[in-house]
């Protein structure tokens, strides 16, 4: 019943958002004091009275509800529209999809799937704008049918875009900000993928993959033991994504390989599910030397929220404690080095009040209670990312890199797999 200031253009909408019943609105505008709903993108503002709990959304721009206001800490916290909406680096879903639906999306409705850590409402409960999808396959299939195994998990992405008006397939930094749905990019988790080609790697760039982690956690068994498969034509793989312009992922890495990868790329690089090895010294997190080389090279580091990574003997895992290693990357690296993972659909134990991809905003809220403040949080959900990508991007144009990349296939060998530590 809440009608727009006279003269404004737009439409306020109860209960739903552009239109749409929407269950992901209902916990961010519980109002009980006046205050502004701000439309950043029309440059428009209204005022809302005293509406107790009205659920209320904007259309347009996105079918997100984007509030200026959540609670947190028993305290109104007031913030822009920007950081309602943000980039998540790292989702299995599509994994999940083949083995519990062999990839048949018609037998399955990604609104409401409820096998899974992520559907299209908890996505949009939890104020996901951008998503990376792994097409992840298993390392088994090293040496065999890795190659078109992950074509099909490609194409399960691109079928997705295609079948649910929700998602756009985008593939550049400005995609991102230019999407109204949720932009989906594809990234490879594991270097098994490419199965020792720079040239599938380069079909998998034009196919649409925008980063792929250099290894997975693959051992290696040998008479010596556990060992990792690399050779001296190794760095080729580094310098070819930067030619390309694919972001470089480190997490699942040795701090060997890392400080290798580090050494020879010339443009950023991530870890796309990681988190602080002085928090908790799992080897999937990131150890202060190398975050460190943070500042002198664009490193991003995209929290984990699996719980065995962030456990280490702690009998209770909650927000809490991911906040902790936010705290840490950022004493580090500073708050333009962090971004947001995941691993959701990925592994089965997660913190206690981030369940599922809907439980985002429990992350945020935390951070704010511990005075982390909006231009640091814009950077964290999104602005970081960004800048990370476009850097990447802007490598890919420079003159110097357009190397021969006609290489023969026993020309390179890549990161096979991590060493354990």
């Amino acid at each position: 019943g809440v009608q727009p200031s006279p003269g404004k253009q737009g439409s306020i909408i109860e209960n739903s958002c552009l239109g749409r019943k929407m269950p992901s609105c209902t916990p961010f505008l519980l109002l009980s004091q006046l205050c502004m709903l701000n439309m950043t993108s029309y440059g428009m503002e209204y005022p809302l009275g005293q509406l107790g709990s009205a659920v209320l959304a904007v259309s347009p721009p996105r079918f997100f509800c984007t509030p200026s206001l959540i609670f947190g800490g028993g305290k109104n916290l007031f913030l822009s529209q920007a950081l309602f909406v943000f980039n998540s680096s790292h989702n299995d879903l599509v994994l999940r999809l083949r083995i519990f639906y062999q990839n048949r999306l018609s037998t399955v409705n990604l609104r409401e799937l409820n096998k899974t850590h992520t559907n299209l409402v908890k996505l949009q409960a939890g104020f996901v704008g951008a998503q990376f999808w792994s097409v992840y396959v298993l390392c088994s299939a090293q040496n065999k049918d890795a190659v078109r195994l992950t074509l099909e998990q490609i194409d399960v992405v691109k079928r997705m875009c295609n079948s649910y008006e929700e998602l756009e397939l985008v593939t550049t930094s400005q995609g991102i900000s230019d999407s109204r749905r949720i932009a989906c990019l594809i990234g490879i988790e594991g270097g098994h993928s490419i199965d020792s080609s720079l040239a599938t790697l380069r079909m998998y760039y034009d196919l649409g993959v925008r980063y792929m982690s250099l290894t997975h956690s693959l051992v290696a068994f040998s008479k010596m033991g556990k060992t990792c498969i690399q050779t001296q034509s190794s760095p080729e793989v580094v310098k070819e994504m930067n030619r390309l312009g694919m972001l470089i992922d480190l997490s699942h890495t040795s701090d060997m390989t890392a400080k290798a990868a580090l050494s020879i790329s010339k443009a950023p690089v991530i870890f796309s599910h990681s988190s602080a090895f002085s928090i908790c010294s799992h080897s999937r997190n990131v150890p202060d030397d190398i975050l460190e080389q943070v500042v002198s090279n664009m490193v991003q580091v995209f929290w984990l929220v699996e719980l065995d990574v962030l456990a280490c003997g702690r009998k209770v895992v909650n927000v809490s404690t991911l906040a902790d290693h936010f705290d840490h990357i950022k004493k580090i690296a500073g708050s333009e080095s962090i971004g947001i993972g995941g691993d959701y659909d990925g592994v089965e134990r997660f913190p206690e009040g981030l369940e599922d991809v809907s439980k985002y905003p429990s992350l945020i809220e935390e951070l704010l209670r511990r005075g982390w403040n909006e231009t640091e949080l814009k950077g964290v959900l999104r602005e970081n990312f960004l800048r990370v990508f476009r850097e990447v991007e802007n490598v890919r144009l420079k003159p110097k890199l357009n190397l021969d990349s006609n290489c023969e296939r026993t020309s390179v060998t890549v990161w096979l797999c991590s060493l354990v530590q």
